[in-house]
């Protein structure tokens, strides 16, 4: 199977920003009920301002929008359009994901197929974590849980980071975070970190392994800090962590070896 080579077609990224687009309606579920508690499958979905049941094809991502004309097919109270454009932009992102991995009309092998679905993992999670925590200090497990399990069925693929690795990853980001977080919370005198944040490296130490996972980690913290004195005026109390968090995930992802690397240069005087 490491042999295997495919190759991708337009239609291969075009069903990708189908699955984003569904992946987009229901993180729109997620931002909107987990903060206030609520049960993501139950009430199903429904009109917030007549509480009618919506018809299954009202569901269809950025078609079901378009069907109705923006407007509550009982109620006739507009919907906003931010919700397909959001279906359209988590599509849009898994699409780049997958175009980036694994271009159409070249052949892809076992390793870089494998690199491409953790590429989407992570595309396809930043809207409900990053989303969630600016909005409500908050990182869904409804996301974030599942993520950690993609990913280490991810690392079962030929190819790629192997499941040793991965585990290992997962463990040493969460455990270095939660110990950091205990550190500041006691030169602080309140809780510096919610453990969200730490499930949310663990999926991260999932995807890369513990190398690149707590590299993310300190760019998220350069970020962050970096970032914490503009922001602590325009917002007053606690800072989200979890998108830069993200962000440095994103860097170590594309950018982590070049790093690794001008360190080690660094760090030997090479």
């Amino acid at each position: 199977m490491e042999n295997l080579v495919v190759t991708p077609t337009p239609l291969f990224h075009f069903f990708v920003l189908l699955l984003g687009a569904a992946l987009g309606s229901f993180f729109t579920v997620v931002v909107y009920r987990v903060p206030l508690g609520m049960s993501i499958v139950k009430p199903p979905s429904h009109c917030p301002e007549c509480k009618n049941r919506l018809k299954w094809h009202d569901n269809l991502p950025m078609v079901g929008w378009l069907l109705l004309r923006g407007k509550c097919r009982f109620c006739k109270k507009p919907i906003p359009v931010r919700y397909p454009l959001i279906e359209f932009g988590c599509g849009l992102a898994l699409a780049a994901a997958a175009w980036c991995g694994m271009p159409p009309g070249r052949g892809a092998d076992a390793a870089a197929v494998e690199w491409t679905l953790r590429l989407m993992l992570l595309t396809a999670l930043a809207f409900p974590v990053v989303v969630t925590d600016l909005r409500s200090m908050l990182i869904p497990d409804v996301a974030v849980i599942p993520g950690i399990a993609l990913a280490l069925l991810a690392s079962l693929l030929p190819g790629g980071l192997e499941w040793r690795s991965a585990l290992a990853g997962a463990l040493a980001a969460s455990v270095a975070l939660w110990a950091f977080g205990r550190l500041m919370s006691k030169i602080l005198g309140r809780d510096a970190m919610g453990f969200g944040d730490v499930k949310l490296v663990a999926f991260f130490g999932a995807l890369m392994g513990a190398k690149f996972a707590l590299m993310s980690v300190l760019l998220g913290a350069l970020f962050g800090t970096v970032a914490t004195l503009p922001l602590a005026k325009l917002r007053k109390g606690e800072i989200p962590f979890g998108p830069f968090l993200y962000l440095g995930a994103v860097v170590v992802w594309f950018q982590g070896e070049r790093l690794w690397n001008l360190y080690l240069a660094y760090a030997t005087g090479g």
